[in-house]
């Protein structure tokens, strides 16, 4: 396997830039983004870059339900969804920019929650 990033394959013969930059941008589709994360952590068993990259969104998907729940309550709850959803989106548009640039990209405080939630 190749050492440079972009020119090794991934899910579907995509490079693994590409998957990987694809499965961040998941995050902005509604209700998919996660179904994406939880499809490529299945399919991609062996490139590291592409499911760290895949465990990382899904575990941003997670957060951001917890903080859908916190919109039940009425103003603090409100409040603190926005905050989070405004945080986590920019968060992830760095993470599509680094992962299609072939560079990883770990979000601070997401790698332990991903590995929580989830055993290689």
């Amino acid at each position: 396997m190749s050492s440079n990033i972009k020119e090794q394959a991934s899910i579907g013969g995509l490079r693994a830039n590409a998957a990987a930059a694809l499965i961040n941008l998941s995050f902005f589709l509604p209700g998919l983004g996660f179904l994406i994360s939880l499809l490529a952590l299945i399919l991609e068993t062996k490139n590291q870059f592409v499911r760290n990259y895949a465990k990382q969104t899904l575990a941003l998907g997670v957060l951001l339900f917890a903080s859908i729940l916190l919109n039940v309550v009425v103003v603090l709850g409100t409040i603190a969804f926005g905050i989070i959803t405004f945080v986590l989106s920019i968060v992830q548009i760095i993470a599509i920019i680094k992962s299609f640039l072939g560079q990883e990209f770990e979000i601070p405080y997401i790698k332990k929650v991903s590995e929580l939630l989830f055993v290689d």
